[in-house]
């Protein structure tokens, strides 16, 4: 029997094909990069897996609550099962552990809440909000840094969890150095198209960071005049390098549609997650 598999350890997207005997794999064939053989193999012998996403609530400081599924459920149902959570909506209180979904898919499995979520008024939310939104998003970055996919990927997961939790970030990207060209080369992003797909180093507030080799913060972008506009509706921007032994290899990339975001707390949970980003360099 063969079994074919496309990897996505890396860019190439290996084909992988493997003979089984027995349920023991005893060929393996297509693999450009050691990565593609372990990847199918792995699928194989793990028919298998905990999903894990989140869901809209209502009612809480967050506006995504964390999920998974009580028990590992058959791969070929996982999109239908992420289709199925992506139409549930939550309202707050929520206990960890609780169920928010009886047998999902019709697998006999539940999903659970796996953080707990008080109910909070219109005061609470303008104090706590922001730093139990931070800290519920470190998590969810480390969960993605420790997926077992491309970088590419990964960082684009990033872009998106942002994207959809943080009212202020209002598009998200990340820029890859390329050194021999002294050029950053736009990477993953979610949120409008932009021109700037390579940026001079000192150019722009980007180029700037890379230059500073610190983060670069603009509350006004009308007001800085090494600026590259794309979109007139952005306000302010944040740029944060990525280091990799003291050197920058890339930046995570923010604009925002509002004057005066980006405060003290912003800085250092970005920082944070570019420190977390290193590891996939």
């Amino acid at each position: 029997m063969q079994k074919t598999f496309t990897c996505i350890m890396c860019p190439k997207g290996c084909r992988v094909k493997l003979t089984v005997e027995n349920d023991e794999v005893i060929k393996v064939e297509g693999n450009e990069c050691p990565l593609g053989a372990r990847y199918a193999i792995q699928e194989f012998k793990n028919p298998l897996r905990v999903v894990t996403t989140t869901v809209r609530i209502k009612g809480a400081a967050l506006k995504r609550l964390p999920v998974k599924t009580a028990k590992p459920i058959s791969k070929s149902l996982i999109k239908e099962c992420l289709r199925t959570l992506s139409d549930v909506e939550v309202n707050a209180p929520i206990k960890c552990g609780e169920v928010i979904v009886k047998d999902v898919c019709e697998t006999g499995i539940d999903v659970v809440a796996t953080r707990e979520m008080l109910s909070l008024n219109e005061k609470d939310e303008e104090m706590k909000d922001k730093m139990q939104l931070f800290d519920f998003l470190l998590g969810r970055v480390k969960e993605i840094i420790d997926v077992p996919c491309n970088s590419y990927e990964k960082f684009k997961a990033i872009c998106q969890l942002f994207i959809d939790n943080v009212g202020h970030y209002n598009w998200v990207g990340f820029y890859i150095l390329d050194e021999s060209k002294k050029e950053l080369v736009l990477g993953p992003y979610v949120g409008e198209p932009t021109e700037h797909v390579r940026i001079s180093i000192g150019k722009g507030i980007c180029g700037q960071a890379v230059e500073k080799m610190d983060t670069f913060i603009v509350q006004d972008v009308s007001k800085e005049a090494n600026y590259l506009s794309c979109n007139p509706e952005v306000r302010s921007e944040i740029v944060v390098p990525i280091f990799k032994n003291k050197k920058i290899v890339g930046e995570l990339d923010i604009d925002s549609n509002f004057l005066s975001p980006f405060t003290k707390e912003d800085k250092e949970f970005l920082e944070n997650v570019c420190e977390m980003c290193s590891e996939c360099f």
